[in-house]
């Protein structure tokens, strides 16, 4: 079959090969296992396990991996989930959010973003069979090379043959992020906040550390990341302050019922959140006071939410797609008073 391509085509074919052979690409090994992805027609980025802060992304029209520093370096980076374009049960394409209709696929095993131009071969080579890996990471498996997953090397990013080694394993395992054009990314640093007390922290990397800590929960559980909300975020940060200013909340109260703006419905529909259409909301709300198991700090809040069936459902509903985060030092209840004290708001949404 070999002998019926152009000349120019298998030299091409010869050195890709070439390069896999160095990679040690060419072994076979047993197929991972599939499971079902979510989050179809939402935006995602992609990070990798084994270089924490580095993502996939395409640069001149190529896959590599690199630290995501400035706007563009974030819109290159983030991917509009689609299903697969060849039309295969629970397959992907990923598509450019900054160059629409142009996806990522692999040709002469290197991964690149090209146009779609329509033919059966550009759909086989854009449409990739997601697996499982620990942890909520995925691998992503070209659907016309069986056994061949997206994979880096030396920063590039190529489509590789699975050696069974445990580099390969790290290098074509994926961490899917909340959208970097729209904070996910700063995933990479917000970790250093998790365990620190809201008091030693800004009021923005402390939402931030939540916000990352909610889409690590999610994707732990095969659930699509959330993607921030400007609208959200604003009245989850409103009502935080509204609840250390009032101290409305307590035993018997409900933090929800804001005693000057409302129920979590009235309120998100006035930030501006879906002003077009009907909307899905909902709201996680918690305040966090001293040293205890579940301390004043971005972790403390988000284990306190998932050992709570009710707030823990709501924080993995995969139905709601958009959030916001609020975190306001000092305590919602009227004569309690710890230090260091922290109030914590999530709100959720999705725009029918």
């Amino acid at each position: 079959m070999l002998s019926s391509l152009p000349a120019g085509s298998l030299r091409r074919l010869g050195a890709a090969l070439a390069i896999l052979v160095s990679l040690g690409a060419l072994v076979l090994v047993s197929a991972r296992p599939a499971a079902a992805f979510d989050g179809y027609d939402q935006p995602a980025s992609f990070e990798s396990v084994n270089y924490p802060g580095q993502f996939l992304r395409h640069q001149y029209f190529l896959g590599e991996l690199t630290p995501l520093h400035s706007e563009l370096d974030r819109n290159d980076a983030t991917f509009t989930m689609r299903r697969g374009l060849n039309g295969g049960a629970g397959s992907v394409s990923f598509e450019s959010v900054n160059y629409p209709g142009y996806y990522l696929r692999h040709q002469d095993f290197r991964l690149k973003l090209a146009q779609n131009d329509g033919t059966d071969l550009f759909r086989q080579d854009a449409t990739f069979t997601p697996r499982a890996r620990p942890a909520g990471a995925w691998s992503f498996e070209a659907v016309n090379f069986p056994g061949f997953y997206i994979r880096h090397a030396f920063f590039h990013v190529w489509l590789a043959k699975d050696d069974g080694s445990d580099l390969f394993a790290k290098d074509s395992t994926w961490q899917r992020r909340g959208p970097a054009n729209q904070g996910g990314a700063d995933c990479a640093n917000a970790r250093a906040d998790y365990e620190t007390t809201v008091d030693r922290l800004s009021q923005s990397p402390a939402e931030q550390a939540v916000f990352c800590l909610i889409n690590e929960q999610r994707a732990a559980q095969g659930v699509a990341p959330l993607a921030y909300d400007a609208n959200l975020a604003g009245e989850a940060r409103r009502h935080a302050s509204d609840a250390v200013r009032i101290q409305w909340w307590g035993p018997g109260k409900d933090p929800h019922a804001n005693p000057e703006r409302g129920d979590i419905t009235t309120r998100i529909g006035a930030s501006g959140y879906c002003p077009n259409g009907s909307r899905r909301t909902g709201e996680n709300a918690v305040d966090r006071l001293g040293v205890s198991e579940f301390p004043p700090t971005p972790r403390g809040a988000v284990n306190w939410w998932m050992q709570s069936k009710l707030h823990h459902d709501t924080l993995l509903n995969p139905a709601l797609k958009d959030t916001g985060v609020g975190v306001v030092v000092g305590s919602p209840e009227k004569g309690v008073d710890y230090t260091p004290a922290g109030t914590f708001v999530q709100d959720f949404g999705a725009c029918a």
